[in-house]
Order: C-alpha cells, then structure tokens, then sequence
C-alpha cells in the first residue's frame, strides 16, 4: 500500500491532467510522477531525470498565501 502524507504541489500545476487516478502522471512523468516529487523529497522546480525537461508550472498566478491554503486542503490519494 502506498500513502502520501504529504500535500504535493503537482495538483496545482498546469501539466497534470484532469483526473487523480493512480499512478499520479503528467506531460513530465506520463507514465507516473515518481515518488520522491509527490513526497517533497525531489525539488521539481529544478529539472529531475526523466521530467522530459519540464518542471512546475503553476497552473495559474498563486500567490504564497492562497497555495498555501490550496495544498492544505488537498485530499490525498492513497493505493491499497
């Protein structure tokens, strides 16, 4: 079973797709955003291997504050 307790910013950026089916992807990691991104291990607003040179891009104009409270509230997946 894999549970992340940790919000990850991948749900407020533009290159995830509409829907939170597991494995997680995007247009950086199609195949599944590995773990260390989704966990807060890897800093994603550098390039990582395999991100197909793409890294974060909010989805749009986030201020501190209101991401803040965006990832706060985040359900988060679980897989059993």
């Amino acid at each position: 079973m894999t549970t992340f307790v940790a919000p990850f910013l991948c749900l407020a950026c533009a290159r995830v797709g509409s829907t939170l089916e597991l494995p997680l992807s995007c247009t950086a990691f199609p195949d599944g955003i590995p773990v260390g991104i989704l966990d807060n291990t890897v800093d994603h607003w550098r390039p990582v291997g395999g991100d197909n040179g793409m890294q974060i891009k909010l989805s749009r104009n986030w201020d501190a504050d209101e991401l803040e409270s965006f990832l706060a509230e985040l359900p988060l997946p679980t897989e059993e």
